[in-house]
């Protein structure tokens, strides 16, 4: 066995951390050698080593870590070496140097950028070494660059276009073929080289807020509800991804998958550590539509006399419609209501619509609910509180505490 636990001071080295909590043990350690009741029992050992740097004054990061995780019972070995992560944090590349006026609407570009390299492999204790456990490594590095900006039209609606990146890069593939002659699907060995998978998705959204304020009129100041303001918050966003199982990538391709002649689709990299670009095409539009309420009324405990009360803090409905799916194109709708009743007592509720109709032996068809005047079929629901209590001042005893009892009646 061996154990070591590391943690470094954080004065010794700002800008950069490392720890380690190591115990690597043998899967006859704890039945031979364990000299505690602990050890003894114990099937489970999990060891880590992390690194994490920052530079002061950049956006750039770096983190980098290693993990084993073993079970004595099974000799089952799972570990990650290494996982390693690099980031540069939101940035503006099109913002000058020297600013004269307000900023031009490229200035508004923000991007940022960030890639994983992760190396696992799953093992028992026998054949970690082996030749075999080394050829079932899953590796990959992964690069993510999402982009994004926002704008201002008309003074009251905020508009924001985004455009997200993937790539993945893998160093192997394993294709299948159909065999004639065992009347298998099988998969050929590995095929080893570099290869590039990217994906992109693209959207823009669009959001305002309205507010309407009602005051009590002058003959009736001395009512307890002095006012109302209702607060709506709409926003809207289409968003775009092509359909990667395309021929044209590349990333998925037919194999016969029986004697019947069927045909499935898979993908050579599905194997991988980052899987496989999505298949779905999207074309979609997300709406939602977010309220609020809320009231003043005259107190006496203000110094104002005047106090704010919310009666609903967000009452929210939400959903989406896919273009581009070949039916039921609209989604579930989620609504949502809280409110905070008092400083004590707050609510939750939620609830989930389905607006397909269902037939009698409940499969969901494409036929809107709505064509009979019904809004959706409620599929989920759920609501939870919360109240605060306060206990009594500490200074102030309680009737029956025996300290406040007059010694005479004691």
């Amino acid at each position: 066995q061996i154990q070591w636990t590391h943690t470094q001071d954080p004065k010794a080295n700002p800008g950069s951390t490392f720890s380690a909590s190591v115990n690597l043990a043998s899967s006859g350690y704890s039945k031979y050698s364990a000299t505690n009741l602990t050890d003894m029992l114990s099937t489970q050992t999990n060891s880590s080593i992390a690194y994490s740097k920052s530079w002061a004054g950049t956006p750039f990061s770096l983190a980098m870590n290693m993990a084993v995780s073993q079970n004595s019972q099974t000799q089952a070995i799972s570990a990650t070496l290494p996982n390693i992560s690099f980031n540069v944090s939101k940035f503006f590349p099109l913002k000058r140097r020297v600013k004269q006026g307000a900023d031009r609407w490229y200035e508004k570009i923000s991007m940022s950028y960030s890639t994983k390299m992760s190396n696992a492999v799953s093992a028992t204790e026998k054949d970690i070494f082996t030749k075999e456990t080394f050829k079932n490594m899953r590796n990959g590095i992964q690069h993510t660059i999402p982009v994004q900006a926002s704008f201002n039209a008309l003074n009251y609606i905020n508009i924001t276009p985004s455009f997200n990146y993937n790539e993945r890069w893998y160093f192997r593939k394993t294709e299948r073929e159909w065999n004639p002659q065992t009347n298998r699907m099988v998969d050929l060995d590995p095929e080893y080289g570099f290869y590039r998978l990217y994906n992109y998705t693209g959207s823009v959204s669009l959001s305002t807020t309205v507010y309407g304020t009602w005051q009590v009129k002058e003959k009736y100041k001395n009512m307890k509800l002095q006012a109302l303001r209702h607060t709506i918050s709409p926003s809207i966003s289409v968003n775009y991804a092509p359909n990667f199982s395309d021929q044209k990538y590349g990333y998925f391709k037919t194999v016969q998958a029986d004697s019947t002649g069927r045909v499935m689709v898979y993908s050579p990299f599905e194997g991988n550590i980052y899987g496989v670009p999505p298949t779905s095409r999207n074309g979609s539009l997300s709406f939602s539509l977010s309220q609020s309420l809320e009231a003043k009324v005259r107190s006496k405990r203000d110094s104002t006399g005047i106090r704010k009360l919310k009666i609903i803090d967000d009452l929210g409905i939400g959903g989406s419609y896919n273009f581009l799916a070949d039916s039921m194109k609209l989604s579930t709708l989620s609504i949502s209501l809280r409110s905070t009743l008092s400083s004590k007592f707050g609510i939750n509720l939620r609830a989930t619509l389905d607006p397909y109709e269902v037939t009698p032996e409940g499969r969901r068809i494409d036929k809107l609910t709505w064509r009979r005047g019904n809004l959706g079929r409620i599929t989920n629901t759920g609501w939870s509180f919360g109240y605060t209590f306060k206990s009594r001042d500490s200074s102030t005893p309680a009737i029956n505490d025996i300290n406040s009892i007059p010694p005479e009646y004691m």
